[in-house]
């Protein structure tokens, strides 16, 4: 009986950080798949049935259990995001599973949280969210950046420049420009980087 190798299982194994993936004779790759094969560089390794068996016969090590709980772990501290395909194979990341971290130095008794989200076969590439009261921060920013302001309005400073900018403005931060931003009510807006 013919099986099917679909997106949705290489993206599983790509989260895993899984390279190699063994498939037996009978099995088809869909399109799709084979997309994301490419675009992620694994590896495809087709095995005869009887190789298949002997190897899933083999007694589970320790160290495998104890790499998987490492992983485990490692990703609920990194508060890593839920990474899912719909039925039609886009990529959709479940909002219940995004996680805010507050941001340090929130001037006034003011508040600030972010979510960082890299994407990317390099992971290099991240977007994120970020919601910020009655605050100031001032940074210098290490990477071309750019702000998409999704609620209220942002007094920004950049370098020596400054500008009030409004919900559904695009702000443009050059790599090692000094940043000043303050909120004086609430505001939500979406940033977009490259390390």
């Amino acid at each position: 009986m013919k099986k099917a190798l679909c997106a949705s299982t290489i993206e599983n194994a790509y989260s895993d950080g899984q390279t190699n993936i063994e498939i037996d004779q009978d099995t088809i790759i869909t399109p799709l798949a084979q997309d994301l094969i490419e675009e992620y560089g694994l590896n495809v390794k087709v095995v005869k049935s009887e190789e298949k068996k002997d190897a899933s016969s083999k007694n589970i090590s320790e160290e495998l259990i104890m790499s998987i709980i490492k992983k485990i772990l490692k990703d609920s501290l990194n508060n890593r995001y839920v990474m899912r395909l719909d039925s039609n194979g886009l990529k959709v990341i479940d909002g219940s599973s995004i996680h805010f971290t507050d941001i340090p130095n929130c001037t006034d008794g003011g508040s600030g949280k972010y979510c960082s989200i890299s994407y990317g076969n390099s992971n290099k590439s991240k977007f994120g969210l970020a919601r910020l009261n009655h605050t100031e921060l001032t940074k210098t920013i290490g990477n071309d950046t750019y702000l998409y302001i999704s609620k209220g309005a942002l007094d920004i400073s950049i370098d020596e420049n400054s500008c009030v900018s409004k919900e559904g403005d695009i702000i443009f931060i050059p790599k090692d420009a000094n940043v000043t931003v303050k909120a004086f009510k609430d505001v939500e807006l979406v940033y977009s980087l490259t390390e």
